[in-house]
């Protein structure tokens, strides 16, 4: 487009007439303001004319108007073509139609700072819009919160059914909790299986905590996906401003820490934050990395606590039970890392360390003569849904040379009960090996009978929990009794942990079951003091 000094328009090509749908006859002696789409204000031209004056040209974004009413992006080139005595006699306007650059720009800022499975703001928006907030909230009265919220073992789901029905349960569950919202608020996918919610202009933390109850109570209909009928829980985690941070990054933190309290405390529920959790969370972030080289310092051994006949007292073999020297803080007791190595996955190195352990002390005992009996390994459940424990099973044994009968494995009926299809699959396997499986914890689950008949087990061990109370404990006397009952009934041997008083072997003996292990016959002992036992119980029954 060509224009006298006067902005008068003199003559388009056919481009021109393409891109704004005008002819060249309707537009020869009009001015291109006509053009104008109401977008730019005059102060934006005077910009543009100031640096005409200056530099003779200027190039930018501009929002023009079409014939047909719409609103067109373009991309300008402004000239300005001087005759002999320097005197402005032309501009030249070439300008370009941006709207498909423009579209794309946006879906790819869209993308950018969306989820593609569900929709939601990704973290990166999520942080923009926290620290927006946080701006308005300095300036106000009104308080606001962030929750973090966790799937409850989604892993489960995804193991069980695969990735797309995992998928599509993430979406479902967005949808549901989505509802639950206001429109000013913020919900955000930020991981696999963790959201992220802003709540804005709150008066206290109770409202949080009404909002975080409705998400919860909003997952609890069952999901239906691809014809499986499937249940999902969610842990969150609450931190209020200002009370518990008024930074972005100390909110995160601190709803973080409270989510991971949630977590411990059973799942499926809300905590507020606490200040003592964010010591707690240093002190877990310190035991993860001491557990971490510690694994790979070999600071780790084995313990072993003999399991008998409570008849007799002969000895049937024994458990194995990992215990971690910290050159610092000495002996720390399994309480304090074994959650934690689950947790972070550290478990299966660390579980695969215990196992080829045991096996190998097992097989020199042999080799020296030593009766060690069934050495009994635990496997907890990440060491079944993140690895391929028969392998690592039938590698061990093939190392050590251990014959496969005298390796028992524990699984707990927790693990089993919640993925039973995978476990049948993974404990037939095992079996295959020729190995002993107990069911770890027996009474503490919620077994079903039709597959409890089901599972490849020689063995179900009662809880000492159980153990503990009898038999002065009538419900625990009980439970203790409908066990045996049970395990006699399915032709399993039964044996009970944590026999502490001859009162309590005479019930258990009484009840039918004939092997157990507890301090009444020895406490946890390194190899060398176990060693010394299987000695000193080998000359006994030589007598």
């Amino acid at each position: 487009m060509i224009t006298d000094a006067d902005l008068r328009i003199l003559s388009v090509n056919h481009a021109f007439s393409q891109i704004t749908g005008y002819a060249e006859d309707e537009v020869i002696g009009c001015t291109p303001e006509f053009l104008g789409a109401g977008v730019h204000d005059k102060h934006f031209f005077r910009r543009i004319l100031g640096e005409l004056e200056g530099s003779g040209r200027w190039q930018g974004d501009v929002w023009n108007r079409r014939k047909s009413g719409e609103v067109c992006p373009e991309w300008l080139s402004l000239s300005a073509v001087e005759g002999a005595d320097s005197a402005v006699e032309n501009y030249i306007w070439v300008f370009a139609d941006v709207s498909d650059i423009k579209r794309t720009r946006t879906k790819l800022e869209y993308i950018a700072h969306h989820d593609p499975l569900t929709d939601l703001p990704n973290r990166l928006l999520f942080n923009t819009r926290l620290k927006h907030a946080l701006d308005r909230a300095q300036r106000g009265v009104n308080q606001l919160a962030v929750l973090l919220l966790d799937l409850d073992r989604f892993k489960n789901i995804n193991d069980s059914f695969g990735h797309p029905v995992g998928d599509l349960l993430l979406s479902m569950a967005a949808g549901r909790m989505q509802s639950c919202l206001r429109r000013e608020d913020t919900m955000a996918r930020i991981g696999g299986d963790e959201f992220a919610v802003l709540l804005e202009g709150i008066d206290d933390g109770k409202a949080a905590a009404r909002v975080a109850d409705k998400l919860i109570q909003a997952l609890a209909p069952s999901f239906r996906l691809k014809g499986v009928e499937t249940f999902i829980t969610a842990s969150i985690g609450i931190a209020v401003y200002p009370l518990d941070g008024q930074t972005s990054t100390k909110l995160m933190r601190n709803a973080d820490a409270a989510l991971f309290v949630a977590k411990g405390e059973g799942r499926n529920t809300f905590r507020y934050y606490r200040r003592e959790m964010t010591a707690d969370a240093r002190e877990r972030l310190t035991m993860e990395a001491a557990l971490r080289r510690a694994i790979d310092n070999d600071e780790f051994e084995v313990w072993y606590q003999p399991q008998v006949n409570l008849n007799n007292g002969r000895f049937i073999g024994a458990e194995a039970l990992v215990r971690w020297r910290d050159p610092a803080r000495g002996l720390v007791p399994p309480n304090r890392f074994i959650p934690l190595a689950e947790e972070t996955g550290l478990i299966i190195p660390l579980g695969e360390r215990v196992l080829r352990m045991a096996c190998a002390q097992a097989e020199s005992w042999r080799a020296m003569g030593i009766y060690p009996g069934r050495i009994s390994v635990n496997v907890a459940g990440p060491q079944i849904e993140r690895g391929d424990i028969a392998a690592t099973v039938q590698q061990v044994l093939a190392e050590t040379l251990l014959p496969p009968p005298y390796l028992e494995l524990e699984i707990t009926e927790g693990f089993i009960m919640r993925s039973v299809e995978a476990a049948l699959q993974t404990l037939e396997r095992l079996k295959e090996l020729g190995i002993w499986i107990s069911i770890d914890d027996f009474g503490t689950g919620y077994s079903s009978l039709s597959y409890l008949k089901r599972l490849p087990v020689d063995q179900l061990k009662i809880d000492q929990g159980f153990v503990r109370g009898i038999p002065q404990d009538a419900d625990a006397a009980a439970i203790t009794t409908a066990v045996i009952a049970l395990a006699q009934s399915m032709g399993y041997m039964v044996i009970a942990e944590g026999v502490e008083s001859d009162e309590q072997r005479r019930f258990l003996l009484d009840e039918g079951c004939r092997y157990g292990q507890g301090f009444l016959y020895s406490k946890p002992l390194d190899s060398a003091a176990f060693e010394e036992w299987l000695n000193r119980y080998a000359k006994h029954y030589a007598r």
